[in-house]
């Protein structure tokens, strides 16, 4: 991204978070912390990201990147964007991006922590019905059941997908859904 934008990027000014969630209150990232010190005593004029949803998932960490900026004019460059800190409108786009990319990963956390909660309490994941139990997810329907072990069996002995597919068609057997 750099080199197509003309701009020189010293190894020294790569920061690197891995697997640190920009969305995590709670987390360190060392990376997005040496990044805001050294633009703080550097002056940087330019941050290059793959998106900026990928940089910020907090609004709090972009009004301290904006903060930083106030002092330095920096322009934020995305793959698909390139954002003047200094403007604006720009800084309104980004906060309305940043406040979206907060609001997403606060849905997937509550989506997940649901998930979780059914799973401790031996609750079904809702969705279609799974083949060998009936709608309530719990109660087991022995006809499809004693297929599923079958399958199991025939698997564990080595038996690929392929011919086992083409069995349980050519018996008739469907899936929950009722299809082939």
């Amino acid at each position: 991204m750099a080199e197509r934008r003309g701009l020189v990027t010293d190894p020294a000014h790569v920061y690197v978070d891995h697997s640190r969630s920009a969305w995590s209150r709670m987390r360190k990232r060392p990376g997005w912390d040496r990044l805001l010190d050294d633009a703080r005593e550097r002056g940087f004029q330019h941050i290059i990201a793959y998106h900026p949803d990928r940089l910020m998932r907090q609004p709090r960490d972009l009004e301290e990147l904006l903060q930083v900026s106030d002092e330095h004019a920096i322009t934020l460059h995305g793959e698909a964007n390139r954002r003047d800190l200094s403007d604006p409108d720009d800084r309104f786009i980004l906060r309305i991006e940043v406040a979206h990319a907060c609001r997403s990963s606060d849905d997937i956390s509550r989506r997940l922590k649901s998930v979780q909660d059914r799973v401790r309490d031996g609750k079904p994941q809702g969705g279609m019905r799974r083949f060998g139990y009936s709608k309530d997810g719990m109660t087991i329907v022995e006809e499809e059941a004693e297929i599923v072990r079958e399958v199991f069996d025939r698997c564990l002995k080595g038996e690929g997908a392929a011919p086992l597919a083409k069995d349980l068609h050519r018996r008739g057997i469907r899936t929950a859904g009722g299809k082939a």
